[in-house]
């Protein structure tokens, strides 16, 4: 009835999704769970360490520390604009890792095939 199985669905899950790309996707969820717990505490720990830094900052040089402030202000787009191209460097990873496991499984299909028929003599 199909699936992983090697049945009729050409490589297909029992929902229709290709079972190369749900093993992608179960991949990238659990990196994202790490990094989720790795998150919460940048969302809480950041901004202390920033106004600490600054504070620090203002004690050594007084009133320059604003000139740090504002370069880290307009480095804010510099960082979004990376973070887009970081993005869609990600996204192209997931389509060609989608590739090669569909391609890995063909193959791994194909061998099982040939060996089912006893056919390693005629290759």
């Amino acid at each position: 009835c199909g699936g992983a199985d090697g049945g009729k669905d050409g490589g297909m899950d029992g929902r229709g999704a290709p079972i190369a790309e749900v093993a992608t996707l179960m991949s990238v969820d659990a990196g994202r769970a790490v990094n989720l717990l790795l998150s919460f505490h940048e969302l809480w720990s950041l901004p202390l360490q920033i106004a600490v830094s600054l504070w620090l900052l203002y004690l050594q040089v007084r009133y320059a520390f604003v000139a740090g402030l504002v370069l880290s202000i307009l480095l804010i787009p510099t960082n979004r604009w990376i973070a887009q191209r970081i993005l869609k460097a990600s996204t192209s990873m997931m389509h060609h890792k989608d590739e090669r496991i569909r391609l890995t499984t063909e193959m791994l299909r194909g061998m099982r095939a040939v060996k089912m028929l006893a056919w390693e003599g005629v290759f």
